[in-house]
């Protein structure tokens, strides 16, 4: 009930197109409204202003792409497109019956044009959360319109992300936002997939995320622990995740959490008890990992009782801590320690540098 208000406001807003009208946020009011079965004409509404943010000019370089902001002149981030789908596939998966015609008729047409942006849309296998993203909407698209063209390359492009993963290790490492994401998506395919090497595979990085996760996660300060990459959370070095390891049994539940972990409770998917046991009795234990294929894309994690410290050997981008210090708590609003090398104060990379 509180998503279906908080959906409810926002749709009531957007009703004028202001400037910061987000395209994902439609797609996501949608698929709740469809969720809790009501306000139809609000998910038409969605659906059409949708439609109007998407590019559909053959000769524009975002053709199949939606902006992310109502504002925007053009396709500005090319991740909208994944977003954006990620919540209109399961919109048509569990809901197509509910859909009113014009509903109907208005999503298929997105879908049309969204398969060339999500094709056109090729990312590295390094960008963890987005080439995950992108599969998972190239498989379930494929499957859900007939396309075996779009099925096979999503499948491809998991197969290149399982490849690299096996390699190089999780490239977007131990980030308490981009984790969640990365969950998310492999949940979708796990759950929703009719391909069951899909599934298989989607399986697989699952477990794979939870071992780094065990492995990483602080039992006694309640989060994630460790040098990282991403992180929008500089002090407390909590995000997205939480939603996840909440549900997994690893945090109380009168935990706050920022948003609806939707994904997790349409799947009903849960870690295996042992990941638990390992972040919570395994003491000291020392953390050895890469995430690229540079012999310096590596970093440790040494996880004691009253204290965690860890290092990276090389950068990922601005938004990294490359050497970090967390400290048993019983508040989860604790201060990490951290150094980011930065003499420019500025660690989002955000201040223009002058010509």
């Amino acid at each position: 009930a509180e998503e279906v208000k908080r959906c409810e406001d926002r749709i009531k807003r957007y009703r004028s197109l202001p400037k910061n009208l987000s395209s994902r946020a439609l797609f996501t009011c949608a698929f709740v409204f469809a969720e809790a079965g009501v306000n139809p004409e609000g998910i038409e509404f969605a659906l059409d202003t949708g439609a109007r943010m998407q590019d559909r000019d053959k000769a524009s370089r975002g053709y199949g792409n939606l902006r992310w902001d109502w504002e925007d002149g053009a396709v500005l981030d090319y991740n909208a497109v994944e977003f954006c789908m990620q919540y209109g596939a399961l919109l048509r998966l569990r809901h197509w019956d509910k859909l009113t015609p014009k509903a109907k008729e208005t999503l298929t047409e997105i879908f049309e044009y969204a398969i060339e942006g999500c094709m056109r849309h090729r990312v590295p296998e390094s960008y963890t959360n987005i080439a995950l993203m992108n599969a998972e909407n190239l498989i379930l698209l494929g499957e859900i319109l007939g396309r075996d063209d779009v099925l096979k390359e999503g499948k491809a492009r998991l197969n290149e992300i399982c490849n690299y993963t096996f390699e190089c290790g999780i490239h977007e490492y131990d980030s308490p936002t981009y984790y969640g994401v990365d969950i998310e998506c492999l949940m979708i395919i796990h759950e929703f997939a009719e391909d069951t090497e899909a599934r298989q595979q989607a399986k697989v990085l699952l477990d794979l995320f939870w071992t780094d996760l065990a492995a990483n996660w602080y039992a006694p300060a309640a989060k994630l622990s460790g040098a990282r990459s991403r992180d929008y959370n500089y002090l407390r070095g909590t995000g997205l995740l939480d939603n996840y390891v909440r549900m997994a049994g690893w945090l109380p539940e009168d935990t706050p959490r920022t948003s609806l972990p939707l994904v997790a409770l349409l799947t009903g998917h849960r870690p295996d008890a042992r990941f638990q046991t390992l972040c919570e009795t395994v003491y000291p234990r020392l953390v050895e990992q890469r995430y690229g294929s540079s012999p310096l894309d590596v970093r440790t994690n040494y996880v004691t009782k009253g204290i965690a410290l860890s290092a990276a050997g090389t950068n990922y981008g601005s938004m990294d801590l490359p050497l970090s210090i967390d400290f048993a708590s019983e508040d989860r609003q604790a201060i990490r320690g951290y150094f980011i090398p930065d003499a420019r104060r500025d660690p989002y990379g955000k201040k223009r540098i002058p010509a």
